[in-house]
């Protein structure tokens, strides 16, 4: 008789029957536990959006397969736990008393990890539900570039949790054993990934097709100075889009995609979305323009002129942050943007220049006194520059300059005559909202630069930490107003026919 390796050691016979019941447990176990974490993500993102009011979490193909691989791992994992327990606990009967007991360790020890992992997993999937539900976390925490090795080990863990007693219950075929549960567990894990349980570009589409920014491509400008309005302003959102169509006029959006408005019934609209704001929720009514940076600034001309007809003259630009980590889609970006105050519209000032440019002026002469409908005499009083923009280049006063000198003379005119100054801001009709708003960004700028230091020299204290009850604020404010004049459409008629009349 030949003597063999080992052959003093017990061994562990599992009969074929129990095995291939084992391996057949391992795949079905798999499987559900796999479509209930797939499941799980889906309902999550789903809830995120309706329980937490927070943006849809958005994953691209790749970024779903590779979940799924971690998913299908997971369950991989853990059904091969449930297996194993299968397995050794109905083959113990026939066996030594020495490897019954070796047998109860084993199992011990893989219901222990199972159960602990199971429910500190539950703890950690339920904290982080609703933190995500409650904040936009997915902007913070991206757990495939940040925590990959993470993901990987998680699986592998969980599968040779029972490996240091596994290998005394198998004994000399513990590689035998490692390598095929190894080949299993790799075929399942990859094989599951490819398998998806819905259609999750179906879902995005569903949760997102009613939001302009999904529908159309959409690019915000980035500023450096921004604001954000208060709770005592209702917002009344208007997107602005380029149609996909080429040679087409800019779509105007009211709210979301469903609501789409020309250009000359946006007076209209507006006046009756604030009249109905006003009259449920109470408080002041601020639009919020999201102009895509492409759109020409004739086009915002035109749109701002409607909405001052309509009696609204708080506006805000959307803008992004320009030196922010988030994306532009981050959702605190998206009531974000740069303040502006409109001129209030005069019907008899408009009714005034259509008779005036009736007239024979080589027969007829015409005076233009000073008055509050417009603000082409007024401005004369003030310490003023003035700033042109086109296509091309940037002038100041006539000459032409440089962002940083201009910058540098903004600032100066700003801190030297404040708040007795004027900044008269041109911008050519065909220069981009995207130019226009990095010009007005350059000026704002300026202003909060100078708000800050009045601020940290008398009160040694940032501007931004002021909140808009305290009285230093308003000191701070009045000493440095906005003191900007973009000619309104009718002040740009009265400007032609003054020079028509020669008057100046």
């Amino acid at each position: 008789m030949t003597i063999s390796k080992g052959f003093l050691r017990d061994r562990f016979v599992v009969q074929r029957a129990r095995l291939i019941s084992g391996l057949l447990l391992w795949i079905i176990g798999s499987y559900i536990l796999y479509a209930f974490f797939y499941c799980f993500r889906e309902v999550f993102r789903v809830l995120t959006v309706d329980l937490g009011q927070q943006p849809l979490l958005v994953l691209n193909k790749k970024e779903i397969f590779l979940y799924n691989l971690f998913y299908s791992a997971l369950a991989t994992s853990l059904g091969y736990m449930f297996a194993l327990r299968f397995i050794l606990s109905y083959s113990i009967t026939g066996q030594t008393a020495r490897q019954r007991l070796i047998v109860r360790h084993t199992l011990n020890d893989a219901d222990f990890f199972s159960w602990s992992f199971l429910f500190w997993l539950g703890k950690f999937l339920s904290t982080l539900g609703i933190i995500y539900i409650s904040f936009p976390l997915q902007y913070d925490i991206a757990f495939l570039k940040e925590f990959p090795l993470l993901l990987v080990l998680i699986p592998l863990v969980v599968f040779f949790s029972t490996w240091p007693r596994l290998i005394r219950v198998v004994g000399i075929n513990k590689y035998k054993w490692l390598g095929i549960s190894l080949g299993v567990f790799f075929l399942l894990s990859f094989g599951f990934a490819f398998k998806n349980f819905t259609d999750s570009q179906a879902i995005n589409h569903n949760m997102l097709k009613n939001k302009v920014e999904y529908s159309y491509k959409f690019n915000v400008p980035r500023s450096q100075s921004f604001q954000i309005p208060d709770n005592r302003f209702q917002v009344i959102d208007i997107y602005v889009v380029n149609d996909s169509l080429p040679n087409s006029k800019p779509l105007i959006f009211f709210g979301d995609v469903y609501s789409k408005v020309d250009l000359g019934e946006i007076n209209e609209k507006v006046k009756t979305e604030r009249e109905r704001l006003e009259e449920l929720r109470g408080g002041r009514v601020a639009i919020f323009l999201h102009m895509d940076m492409n759109i020409k600034h004739e086009f915002l001309s035109h749109l701002n002129y409607q909405i001052r007809k309509a009696g609204q003259l708080r506006i805000l630009y959307s803008t992004v942050p320009k030196y922010s980590k988030y994306p532009a889609s981050y959702p605190a970006f998206k009531h974000s943007g740069i303040r502006y105050s409109l001129k209030e519209y005069y019907p008899e000032f408009e009714a005034f220049l259509d008779s005036a440019e009736k007239l024979d002026l080589s027969k007829y002469s015409i005076r233009i006194p000073d008055s509050p409908m417009y603000r082409v005499i007024s401005v004369k009083k003030h310490n003023r520059i003035a700033i042109d923009v086109d296509k091309y280049e940037t002038r100041l006063n006539g000459k032409v300059i440089t962002p940083e000198k201009l910058k540098e003379i903004v600032y100066l005119l700003i801190k030297k005559y404040s708040p007795d100054y004027v900044i008269i801001f041109n911008p050519a009709p065909q220069i981009t909202y995207n130019t226009y708003i990095e010009h007005l960004d350059l000026i704002y700028s300026q202003i909060h630069r100078l708000k800050n230091e009045m601020s940290i020299e008398q009160y040694a204290k940032p501007y931004e930490d002021w909140s808009r009850w305290d009285e230093q604020r308003d000191t701070i404010n009045s000493n440095y107003p906005t003191n900007i004049v973009e000619w309104t459409v009718e002040e740009k008629r009265l400007i032609e026919l003054m020079k028509k009349a020669n008057i100046h």
